[in-house]
């Protein structure tokens, strides 16, 4: 049988090497043996599901809230914000 190595593995299924290992580690991988310190993987072997899950799942009915509090409407200090600004733009 033809076995290739875990970096082999990770280039042809494009994840990290240290995820083949993990995969590995988990006997989620037929047919891959540890050998020494490295993993032997057998070249017909498939790629297994992706397995893990997102922890954190945002609310959906979270608003937009400003991240500035302001007491009272902008129009009071409308006069000295124009003051700063040329009349023509």
């Amino acid at each position: 049988m033809d076995f290739m190595t875990a970096k082999e593995a990770a280039q042809k299924w494009n994840i990290t090497q240290r995820r083949v290992a993990v995969l590995c580690s988990e006997n989620r991988i037929d047919g891959a043996e540890f050998i020494g310190k490295m993993w032997l993987i057998p070249k017909s072997a498939r790629q297994p599901q992706d397995g893990r899950v997102t922890r954190f799942e945002p609310p959906t009915d979270m608003s937009v809230k400003p991240f500035l509090k302001w007491a009272g409407g902008k129009s009071q200090i409308l006069k000295s914000i124009r003051s700063k600004y040329p009349d023509e733009l």
